[in-house]
This record gives C-alpha cells, structure tokens and sequence, in this order.
C-alpha cells in the first residue's frame, strides 16, 4: 500500500513537472516570436502548389524588372557608388600611417623668406613701366635726387647700361628707417626690394623680391603636418544630370573616380599655397607696374622662391626620403643645380607638366646658407638670408626671363599662324589694321628685341657678369653641364627660331595683304565697267526717246 501511494505521488510529481515545462517553453516561443498558425498559414499549407511553382509566381514582377534596359542601368549606378564608398572606408584605415609618412618630422622646418618676379619692358610696353613709376610716385627718392625717366631713356638710347636699385619699398605705415619708397604691398609682405636691369637697348628688366613676415614664411608648416583623409573625386567631366541621361537614354556618362591618399592632397596643398603666395605677388607687379608678360594673356611671369630648412640639406639623401618635401621639389635630382658660388644653396628648375610654372626653386639649411661675415648682427635670419641670395638671385634671374620671353614669342607666333591659315575671309580695312597692329606692337618687339636678345646671350663676359654660375648634380657623359652655357644655348636656338617664323608670318601676311588689295582693286575695276555701261546705256535710251518725240 505504502509503495502504490509513493508510485501515485512520483506520477503526480512527474505530470506537474511536464506541466510547468511546457508552460515554460511556450513562455520561451512567445518571447522568440513564435506565434500561432493564422488562417492564412493553414490556407495555405493546405495548397497544392510545389516549391518550384512558389519561387516563380513570386519572382515573376522582379524578373521582368530586371531585364528592363533603366533598371538594369539604375542598379549598376547604384553598385558602383557603393563600392566607391567601400573602397574610400577601406583605405581611410592606412590614413594614420600614411600621414606619418609624408608629414614634415618634428625636429624639422621649411620657412619661406621670399619670393621674386620678373617683368621685361619691349619698345611696345615700356610706357605700362613709366606710367607705373609715375602713379606709385617713385620717379625719385627720399635720399636720392636721380630720375628714373633719365635712367630710363639713357639706357634705352644705349648711352649707358648696368642697373639701378629703387631702395627698399615698405607700405606707408611701416616704420622702417632705411625706406627709399613706400607703395601699398600685397598682404604677409613686410618690405620690397625693386631693382631697373638693363639687358639691352629695346630690353628693361623690373625685378622684384618680396620679404614676408614671420607668420607668413612659417605658412608653410600648417599643410606639411596637417592631418588628412583620403579622398575620391569624381571625373570633372561629370555632371549630375548625366545619370538621369544614362539610365533613360543610355546616353554618356563619366563615373569615374580618382582616389586621393594623404600624402598626394599634402603635395597639392603645399603646392596650391605656394601658387597662392606666388600670384598675389605677380598681380602687384602686373597691376601697378605692366609689361610684356602681362600683355601676353597664355604667358606667366617668371618668378623665383627661396626656401630654408633648419636641419636637413636640400637634396640630400636624407631629403629625398623626406615625403612632405615632395610639394617643395627641394628633394629631387632631376634638373636639380647647385654652384661653388654659393655652396650652401640648391636650384631646381620648374617641370612643365607639375604645374610649377616659369618658377626657379632655390633652397637652403638656415645655420649654412651663408658663410659668416661682418656687417650682419643676425646672420641666419629670414631677413638676412633674403637680401643675400637676392644679390644672387636676380642676375641668373634675369636671364631665365630671357628664356621664358623667347618661348612666349614662339607660342604666339604659332597662334597668329594657326589663326591666320584658318582665317578663310578676307576683308581689306579690317585686314589693313590687323596687319598695321600687328607690325607696329608684337611683330616689332619680336624683330627687335629676339635679335638684340641673341646678341646678348653670344656676347660672353657682358652676358655672365655678376650671373651665379652653377653646376648640374651629376656628370653627364663624364662632365657637369653648366646652367649658363645651357642657358645660351637654348637662348640663341629658340631666337633663332622666332626670327624664322616671324619673318616667315610676315611675308605669309604681307602677301595675303597684297593679293586681298588686288581681288578688291578688280572687284572696283569691275564696279566701275558695269556704272559705265549703265551709263551709256541709260543715256542712248535717253537720246533715243528724244529723237523719236514729235517736233
């Protein structure tokens, strides 16, 4: 009996615990999200139709869908933007080690003192440097009795040569106790150092260095160690309504991207603030002071910079692994000059197709950029620095600018001849004038001034007086080539060459001129012949109505 009541609790134990359990795990499914089949459920359970058949009627509307010409295009567009933002996320991981890469070294700085600008003046543009000298009221001193315009005309009559310096330039309210001049400056200069070069009779040269202040020749540190990301731009052919095009018409679209890593936007930053600093110098000078280059829209004025480092020297070794200093150009080999001159500098010549312009780098370490001497109280100042490589960099300066006119004249004598043999109408005043503007102003300076510009480069010591003579890095063929004979060179080929062309544009013109006055001559001719016998023929009418009129 005792065992039966024990089985008896056990069962009733065990249906309990059954109980609870199930309770439990139908607790459990509610909270899983486990519901009850719904009508529709047992509706359809209940169907006859097999997986295969489902899979069809449900897909049948995104099938159709998807051979649809738009979509098909809309969903790719769709895909490639996604997999541009994947791929930019993916390589913004690298960015903390790529920026510690190419950022400039803490122990390590890049300061820029100065920047020069060149202007010449031909017979046709002289006036924009009198004019100029005259508005900024600079025809004389505050120490100094001499006329410019003297100097000027002396020079350009060929009674005398050499150079004359206009002082140091500061803005009115500076107070500096040596100013020769005062003249509004552009913004970050503190003074100015203009310099009058006679190259030749038909040739002046204004040569310019502007000295900044501190901040601004520390301007350079922010984009050499600032932090950046990487970067996808779009195609700049690219336009937005280009994809509504693209998925409707199948028309056209530019959807690519160019990806843009840390150390390549540090390159184009240091870059476009150099370019900054460099144009708002160039527009003083071309503004106030015009001359050919400004007369010649597609040309740039040469210019020059220096830079100065305080612990690495300027393409070494150690500057060429050096990243930040890719945007500087100041740890490259390639047309890279250095001079016994001046040991303690480096020039590297611009590279036409980095965007560097006519712009000639000179660069310097700050405690040997100049060997010690007396007269100078803070040797290895930015100020100091500064007013000693003008003393070299101008002359060398002024001879590049040589260059850089000679190749402006040949790019504008190739598009006064491109535009003149597709010019296929003919006009004889409108084409008298083109030919009188064109011989009096560009065809003049080019006749004069490349034949004076040969003369000078083949004249020798006259030629490389008071010029820094520098070397090239390495021997080529088993010799250093040297920057002035290189210079001379290409100076006397290219002259060589604009005289030819423009001599040869002027016949092509001449002639053209002459056979358009001969067409109009026998279109006259003709004029004259059909008046004429209008004229016999309106008075025979008249003689014949007279004479057959009743008496």
């Amino acid at each position: 009996m005792q065992e039966s009541k024990k089985d008896e609790e056990c069962d009733s134990l065990t249906d309990k615990f059954k109980l609870e359990s199930d309770a439990a795990d139908g607790e459990n499914d509610e909270l899983r999200g486990a519901l009850p089949p719904s009508q529709e459920d047992n509706i359809s359970s209940e169907s006859q139709e097999t997986p295969e058949e489902l899979i069809q009627r449900k897909e049948i509307f995104p099938r159709w869908l998807k051979g649809w010409g738009p979509w098909k295009r809309w969903t790719w567009y769709r895909k490639i933007r996604k997999l541009d933002e994947g791929g930019c996320n993916f390589r913004q991981e690298r960015d903390e080690e790529a920026n510690e890469r190419s950022r400039l070294p803490c122990d390590e700085g890049v300061e820029l003192p100065a920047i020069w600008v060149t202007e010449l003046y031909t017979p046709s543009t002289v006036g924009g440097l009198l004019k100029g000298i005259s508005e900024l009221g600079w025809e004389y001193g505050r120490s100094r009795d001499a006329s410019l315009t003297k100097w000027m005309n002396d020079v350009r009559e060929g009674r005398q040569a050499g150079w004359t310096s206009l002082g140091l330039v500061s803005p009115p309210d500076a107070a500096h106790l040596m100013k020769e001049r005062t003249a509004p400056l552009p913004s970050g200069v503190s003074a100015a150092l203009p310099l009058l070069m006679s190259l030749t009779p038909s040739l002046t040269a204004f040569i310019i260095v502007f000295l900044f202040d501190d901040d601004t020749a520390r301007s350079l540190e922010k984009p050499l160690r600032e932090e950046f990301t990487t970067q996808t731009r779009r195609d700049p052919l690219f336009r937005s309504w280009h994809v509504i095009r693209y998925v409707l018409m199948n028309g056209p679209v530019h959807l690519g991207r160019r990806i843009y890593p840390p150390d390549l936007i540090r390159k184009e930053a240091v870059k476009a603030h150099l370019h900054k600093l460099e144009e708002a110098c160039v527009k003083w000078v071309q503004d106030r002071i015009p001359g050919t280059f400004a007369s010649l829209s597609y040309s740039r004025s040469p210019t020059a910079i220096l830079l100065v480092t305080e612990q690495v020297r300027p393409l070494s070794d150690v500057a060429r692994q050096i990243g930040a200093f890719d945007g500087l150009a100041i740890n490259r080999e390639y047309d890279a000059w250095e001079s016994d001159e001046w040991p303690g500098a480096r020039l590297v010549l611009p590279r036409g197709w980095d965007e560097e312009g006519l712009r000639l780098i000179f660069s310097c370490r700050r405690h040997d950029a100049f060997p010690e001497e007396a007269g100078y109280h803070n040797p290895t100042s930015n100020w100091t620095i500064a007013q000693r490589g003008d003393e070299r960099i101008r002359g060398l300066l002024s001879r590049w600018a040589i260059t850089c006119l000679l190749d402006s004249y040949h790019e504008a004598l190739a598009a006064l001849r491109d535009r003149a043999a597709q010019d296929g109408g003919y006009r004889p005043v409108r084409d008298l004038k083109k030919l009188r503007s064109l011989a009096r102003t560009m065809l003049y300076d080019i006749g004069a001034c490349t034949k004076e510009a040969v003369e000078f480069s083949e004249s020798g010591m006259r030629y490389r007086y008071n010029v820094l003579e520098m070397y090239y890095v390495r021997k080529v063929h088993g010799e250093r080539p040297l920057l002035l004979k290189d210079l001379i060179e290409s100076q006397c080929r290219r002259g060589q060459q604009v005289q030819r062309e423009a001599s040869l544009l002027s016949s092509v013109l001449s002639t053209s001129n002459n056979l358009t006055q001969t067409i109009s001559s026998i279109r006259t001719q003709r004029f004259v012949i059909f008046l004429t016998i209008v004229s016999i023929g309106i008075a025979s009418w008249a003689a014949f109505l007279t004479y057959n009129a009743p008496s």
